[in-house]
C-alpha cells in the first residue's frame, strides 16, 4: 500500500517508506526536511492539501513551506491529525518543507530514525476542497489546543469531542454483574425514555458542529436504537470519528453492515478469555459474541480496515490470570486492539449471584499496583505475538508529562471534551456527579463558574475535591497511591526515630 498522492507529483527527498497505522491507514514518516517534486500545476486545483499527524505536544512547532526555495507560508502544527494547505504559484514545480525541529527522542518510542511528522495523504485541491478539509472544526481544534496549553479558564473555543448518549435500553438480561444499571436509571429518570436522534445533536449547535469525535457514554446497547442508522450517516457525512461500546450480542449481519467502512472505534465488552468466566460476568453467549467479532474483523479487511475493533478487558479477581490468554484470544479473532479498562466502583454495590458464583463488587477490585502488573504482562504478550494492547490506566500520563515539562494543566478533559448525558452534564469521563441536568443548553455549562474553577485548579496542578471524588480516574489513583506511599514512609521514619 502507498499513501494517497496526486499523479501530477512525486516524492522528493526526506521520506521514509510506507507504514500501516491503526485502522489499516497507510502513512509515511518524513525527516525534518522533505520535498514534493515535479508538480504539474493545475489552475483549477492550485492548492496542495496535506493530511499530517504531529506527535509534537506543544503548539509551537512549525513547518515552513518553500516554493523553489522561496518562503510561501508557515504551518503551525497541532498535536494529532489535521489538514494543511498551500497555494502553488505559477511556474513552481517543487515544494520544500522544513520542520522547526526533529521529533525529540522521548517521543519516538525508541525509533532510531530522524523523524518529523506522519503524512497520510497529499492531493491537489481547489478552494472549495480546501474549505471542506479544513472546516470550522479544524480551526476550532487549533484554537482549543492553544487555550489548553495556555491554561485558560474561560474558553472562546468549543470542545473537540462530545460524550453523547445515543440509547438507554439494553438487551443483556440479566445485567452484567458490575453494571450500575439500577443506580444509573434512577439518576436518568424520565430522560431514559427520550428519543435521541440526529435532531438532538444538531440542536447542540456549535458544540456539535465543532466536534471531531463523539464517544457514546450510554448505559445501554446502542445498536438497539431504531435511530442508529441515521446517526451513523450523520457522523459519516461530517467526517466524525465515533467511539461506541457494544456487548456484541446483537452484532449480527445487519449491524455489521451498518459499521463496515465507517470511522468508528468499536469497543466490545468481553472481560473474559473463556466461556466459564464470561458466564460468571454476563451470560452463556461467549461463543456467539466471539463469532460476531471474528466475522466483523474478517469482513472489514475489504473496507479500509474499518471500523477499528477493540476488545475490552477489566482486570478483577474473577478474571485474574486471564490477561495473557485474553491477548491471545484477540489475536485469534483479528481485533485491532486489546483495551484495559479499570473496574469502576459505584455507590450501589449489591452482591450478585451468577453461574454459581457470588460477585462482590468491592471485593473484586484489585489494588492499583496489581492492575499495573497485569497491564505489563499483557503488553509483553502483545509485543511477543504482534497484538496491540492499549491501557486506559495510562489515562492522563501524557498530560502529566507535559505539565512537568511545559507547565501545562495536568488534565485536558475540561478543555477538550464535554459530556451532555441523560444522567446530566458531567465534567469528565470519570465523574459520577452531574453539574447540570439533562436538557440544559450546553452554552450554560461550558464556561460556568464550576468549569472555570475546575480548569483553574488543573492549570495550577491541583486536584480539587471534585477530582478527588472521581476515585476511578487513573490520574487520581496514581496521585493517591503516591500520597499514601509518602505517608507510609513518613510514618515509618517517625517510628524509627522514636525507637532510637
Amino acid at each position: 500500500m502507498e499513501i494517497a498522492l496526486p499523479c501530477e507529483a512525486k516524492l522528493g527527498h526526506g521520506w521514509f517508506g510506507p507504514e500501516v497505522g491503526a485502522g489499516g491507514q497507510t502513512f509515511r514518516w518524513t525527516s525534518a526536511h522533505w520535498s514534493l517534486e515535479d508538480i504539474c500545476r493545475d489552475p483549477s486545483r492550485p492548492y496542495v492539501l496535506c493530511t499530517i499527524e504531529s506527535n509534537f505536544p506543544a503548539p509551537n512547532e512549525r513547518i515552513r513551506v518553500l516554493a523553489d526555495d522561496r518562503p510561501m507560508t508557515e504551518w503551525r502544527l497541532v498535536h494529532g491529525r489535521g489538514c494543511y494547505a498551500v497555494a502553488i504559484p505559477p511556474g513552481v514545480d517543487t515544494l520544500t518543507f522544513r520542520l522547526s525541529s526533529p521529533l525529540p527522542a522521548a517521543l519516538k518510542h525508541d525509533d532510531p530514525r530522524l523523524l518529523g511528522v506522519k503524512i497520510y495523504a497529499i492531493k491537489l485541491a481547489n478552494q472549495a476542497e480546501v474549505l471542506e478539509h479544513i472546516p470550522r472544526n479544524e480551526v476550532n481544534r487549533r484554537r482549543n489546543h492553544a487555550e489548553f496549553w495556555a491554561g485558560k479558564a474561560e474558553l472562546e473555543s468549543y470542545p473537540q469531542a462530545l460524550g453523547v448518549d445515543l440509547h438507554a435500553q439494553c438487551n443483556m438480561v440479566p445485567r452484567c454483574v458490575y453494571c450500575a444499571w439500577d443506580e444509573t436509571k434512577r439518576i436518568e429518570g424520565p430522560a431514559q425514555n427520550v428519543a435521541v436522534g440526529p435532531e438532538t445533536l444538531l440542536g447542540y449547535g456549535p458544540f456539535f458542529d465543532n466536534a471531531r469525535e463523539l464517544t457514546n457514554c450510554s448505559y445501554a446497547e446502542p445498536f438497539l436504537s431504531p435511530r442508529i442508522g441515521g446517526l451513523l450517516n450523520l457522523f459519516a457525512e461530517r467526517g466524525i470519528w465515533l467511539e461506541i461500546t457494544s456487548n456484541g450480542l446483537v452484532f449480527g449481519p445487519a449491524q455489521r453492515a451498518q459499521v463496515l467502512g465507517r470511522r468508528i472505534r468499536l469497543y466490545v465488552s468481553l472481560d473474559a478469555a473463556d466461556s466459564r468466566t464470561y458466564a460468571s460476568l454476563r451470560t452463556d453467549a461467549f461463543a456467539r459474541v466471539c463469532e460476531n467479532i471474528r466475522q466483523l474483523c474478517q469482513l472489514k479487511r475489504d473496507h479500509a480496515g474499518l471500523p477499528e475493533v477493540l476488545l475490552v478487558f477489566m482486570p478483577m479477581k474473577i478474571n485474574l490470570g486471564q490477561g495473557v490468554a485474553f491477548v491471545d484470544l484477540a489475536k485469534r479473532l483479528g481485533a485491532d486492539h486489546v483495551v484495559l479498562r479499570p473496574l469502576e466502583v459505584t455507590t450501589a454495590t449489591p452482591l450478585i449471584d451468577r453461574a454459581l458464583q457470588t460477585f462482590d463488587y468491592r471485593e473484586q477490585t484489585l489494588p492499583w499496583p496489581v492492575c499495573c502488573r497485569i497491564a505489563d504482562q499483557m503488553h509483553a504478550r502483545g509485543w511477543e505475538i504482534g497484538q496491540s494492547v492499549l491501557s486506559q490506566m495510562s489515562f492522563g500520563v501524557e498530560e502529566e508529562t507535559f505539565a512537568a515539562r511545559y507547565g501545562t494543566p495536568i488534565c485536558s478533559e475540561p478543555w477538550l471534551k464535554m459530556y451532555p448525558l441523560r444522567r446530566g452534564f458531567i465534567p469528565c469521563c470519570y465523574s459520577r456527579h452531574a453539574i447540570a441536568p439533562w436538557g440544559t443548553p450546553p452554552e450554560q455549562v461550558w464556561n460556568s463558574p464550576f468549569m472555570k474553577q475546575l480548569r483553574t485548579d488543573l492549570a495550577a496542578g491541583h486536584l480539587n475535591d471534585h477530582c478527588r471524588s472521581c476515585t476511578t480516574c487513573p490520574i487520581v489513583q496514581r496521585r493517591l497511591y503516591v500520597e499514601a506511599e509518602k505517608d507510609r514512609h513518613a510514618a515509618s521514619d517517625l517510628a524509627l526515630d522514636r525507637s532510637r
